[in-house]
C-alpha cells in the first residue's frame, strides 16, 4: 500500500539490542506474505552487521539510521526486512531464516560485510548463502546505511 510501512518486525528472530536478527517495526508475519504477493509489492532484504556487535561503533545512532532507510522502502510501497549479523555461532542459522522466510526479490548485502577485509570469509558465507536459499533474488550492494533502497531500485 503506498506510503505505507510495509516492512515488519519478526518477534521469533531477536531484536536490534539482541543480537539478533531483526526487522523494524509494523506488523506480526502472519498473513503479511499472503498479502504481499496478492497485491504484488516487491520484496527486499537488507543483509547488515547489527551495530551493536561492532566495537567503537554507537549502535543506537547507526540504527536509527538503518530504521529511516526501513521507513524509506515503506515510503516506496516495497515491502522490506532486515537481519543483521552478529558474528557468531548464530549467524549462517539467522541468515537462514531471514532468507527462507519469503521469496526475495532483492537482496541487499551491506557495505559493513563487504568493505571490510576481515570479514571477506562472512562476505562469501552471505552471498553463498543467499544462492542457496534465494535463488531467484537479485543481489545488490548498497554503499552505506542509508542507500539501500537505491541499491534495491536497480533491480525492481
Amino acid at each position: 500500500m503506498p506510503g505505507t510501512p510495509s516492512h515488519r518486525a519478526d518477534p521469533d528472530e531477536g531484536g536490534w539490542g539482541s543480537g539478533g536478527a531483526c526487522c523494524a517495526q509494523v506488523a506480526a508475519a502472519d498473513g503479511i506474505d499472503s498479502l504481499i504477493a496478492s497485491v504484488g509489492m516487491p520484496s527486499v532484504l537488507v543483509v547488515g552487521i547489527d551495530p551493536h556487535a561492532v566495537p567503537g561503533m554507537d549502535g543506537d545512532s547507526m540504527r536509527a539510521v538503518l530504521d529511516q532507510e526501513l521507513s524509506r522502502f515503506g515510503d516506496r510501497a516495497i515491502d522490506a526486512s532486515m537481519v543483521l549479523l552478529a558474528f557468531d555461532e548464530a549467524t549462517k542459522a539467522q541468515l537462514i531464516a531471514a532468507l527462507s522466510r519469503h521469496a526475495w526479490d532483492v537482496v541487499v548485502i551491506g557495505g559493513g560485510i563487504r568493505k571490510t577485509d576481515p570479514l571477506v570469509s562472512l562476505l562469501e558465507q552471505v552471498v553463498s548463502l543467499v544462492r542457496q536459499q534465494a535463488p531467484t533474488a537479485a543481489i545488490a550492494f548498497n554503499t552505506s546505511g542509508a542507500d539501500s533502497v537505491e541499491a534495491a531500485k536497480r533491480w525492481l
